[in-house]
């Protein structure tokens, strides 16, 4: 019998903007970039990334 898993969508809130950007962070270095090769600043880079792409 196939179960079909639950998921939700919604939009995410401003208050999960750091675990998104930290997500992608990660999403990078499980692609193999060295992470002397992310900008040390990713985290800000990011943050203005998704106000931008909310906007």
């Amino acid at each position: 019998m196939l179960i079909k898993p639950n998921i939700n969508l919604r939009e995410a809130n401003l208050h999960e903007d750091s675990l998104i950007a930290t997500h992608f962070y990660q999403m990078w270095r499980d692609n193999d970039v060295p992470a002397h090769f992310i900008q040390s600043d990713w985290l800000e880079i990011t943050l203005q990334f998704i106000e931008h792409a909310r906007q």
